[in-house]
């Protein structure tokens, strides 16, 4: 599914990927929400800033998406900088990429759909953990602290399957970029730390003194337990 209101994106995306997908267009945000609720597409493309005077943002459009679906979303923005990629995982997307790249779109939209795929078939070593204060239930991609329950986003998901099943293990830098976003990937370090970062915020008391996801320098990223549960 496709949620742009640039008619060139849409002619673009289908020149490029038509033979390969079965694409969904949507030209604004009402109809995109429509076109996901009645056709549940394996894969949403939106534009985070999608422009809908009488209803929603592409910001908003990706909350709701998230909040009944992990389907993946890919964001297409105007510019990349950590800024952007802060907000885009505030708003539950999974990755994103500027406009106009679209050897990048399809080859991360190929990468995410079979990474998806695979997901589907297999099992996680480890799939739960419970300490006193931190509840983490892979199976239902949510972590409870504090009585409070939080959704993970599927990247969120691999990178959290990815050390508690290592742990105490450190994981280094590139065998974690490897396993959360595929082989074929060019993500950079900086990359996975915005990502570890969002991730704290969701598991840690204090994300800027964890107690779980720590840091190996010069080495990779692990999980420490609070218990063998």
């Amino acid at each position: 599914l496709v949620i742009d209101d640039e008619q060139t994106v849409h002619d673009q995306i289908k020149r490029e990927l038509a033979e390969q997908y079965e694409l969904i267009s949507a030209l604004d945000s009402r109809e995109g929400l429509r076109s996901f609720h009645d056709l549940r597409p394996n894969l949403v493309i939106l534009d985070l800033y999608l422009q809908q005077k009488d209803y929603k943002s592409g910001v908003e459009v990706c909350r709701r998406i998230r909040e009944i679906s992990d389907v993946p979303i890919i964001i297409l923005t105007q510019e990349q900088d950590d800024d952007m990629l802060v907000e885009m995982l505030n708003v539950g997307a999974d990755d994103f990429i500027v406009k106009g790249n679209m050897n990048v779109l399809k080859a991360r939209l190929n990468a995410t759909l079979r990474r998806v795929s695979i997901e589907n078939q297999e099992e996680f070593k480890v799939t739960y953990y419970q300490d006193d204060e931190l509840t983490i239930n892979l199976q239902r991609r949510e972590v409870t602290r504090d009585g409070k329950t939080t959704r993970l986003s599927p990247i969120e998901y691999r990178l959290l399957s990815c050390l508690l099943s290592h742990a105490p293990r450190p994981v280094p830098y590139e065998e974690l970029l490897e396993e959360v976003w595929g082989p074929e990937q060019e993500v950079s370090i900086s990359y996975l730390r915005v990502y570890v970062w969002h991730l704290r915020k969701k598991i840690e008391a204090d994300h800027t003194n964890p107690q779980y996801i720590k840091n190996e320098p010069s080495v990779g990223y692990y999980f420490e337990r609070k218990s063998n549960i």
